[in-house]
């Protein structure tokens, strides 16, 4: 909502917004990226993901009328071919997709609902008992101490490298006030020691995000 106007921001303002690097404490002035003096009010590794996001939704794609939630999930036994929905008398039923030659699975109908109870029955099959999922807990724990300790550690290590970076900046802009470098190896070098500290405010390892995404599927399993 805007304050000045009192009304839903657009599209485009709300996009400039998610897309500004500001709010990583950086700022764009004549094509040259500068630190700014603010602190970061989000984490570069989240300013990536909507970027990631903005990206793909900005692709063309097909509005579908329909959702089937097993769709293009399940493949059929006989033919290996994808699982096709359609809705009847109001009900969503699954068959093979197979048209050219013809699979004879292709004439079998499964609503939906008893799809669901069989997939269900097969989940139960493999899922963790009590014990299994209590050691794996453990261990998961375990190893989230550990990426913790590494986390704090890798955060002390960038702050010591962005010190070293502001010297680095302030012996640039002391060879550039001698004329010892041209304007454009100052602009050049200094874009260059920019990028670094802007890799740096990303400290955490994308990959220990499977920590959550596996505690989620024990949760699941279990």
């Amino acid at each position: 909502m805007s304050k000045r106007r009192k009304r839903p921001l657009s599209y485009s303002n709300v996009h400039r917004i998610l897309t500004n690097p500001f709010y990583l404490s950086l700022f764009e002035y004549k094509g040259e990226i500068f630190q700014g003096k603010h602190p970061p009010i989000i984490e570069k590794d989240l300013f990536d993901k909507v970027q990631e996001i903005l990206k793909f939704r900005s692709r063309p794609s097909l509005i579908k009328k329909h959702y089937f939630v097993f769709r293009g999930l399940i493949s059929c036994a006989e033919r290996g071919r994808q699982i096709t929905a359609e809705i009847q008398k109001g009900h969503r039923y699954y068959h093979c997709g197979k048209k050219r030659d013809l699979c004879p699975q292709s004439r079998v109908f499964i609503r939906e609902e008893n799809l669901a109870q069989q997939i269900k029955e097969a989940i139960l099959k493999v899922a963790l008992d009590d014990r299994a999922f209590s050691y794996m807990m453990d261990e998961l724990n375990r190893e989230i101490t550990l990426a913790n300790a590494e986390k704090v550690h890798n955060r002390v290590s960038a702050e010591i490298k962005n010190q070293e970076i502001e010297e680095q900046l302030k012996r640039l802009l002391n060879l550039l006030v001698r004329r010892v470098i041209s304007e454009e190896e100052y602009k050049r070098e200094k874009a260059e020691f920019v990028n670094k500290k802007f890799d740096n405010l990303d400290g955490d390892n994308p990959d220990w995000d499977w920590h959550k995404r596996f505690k989620n599927f024990l949760t699941l399993a279990h």
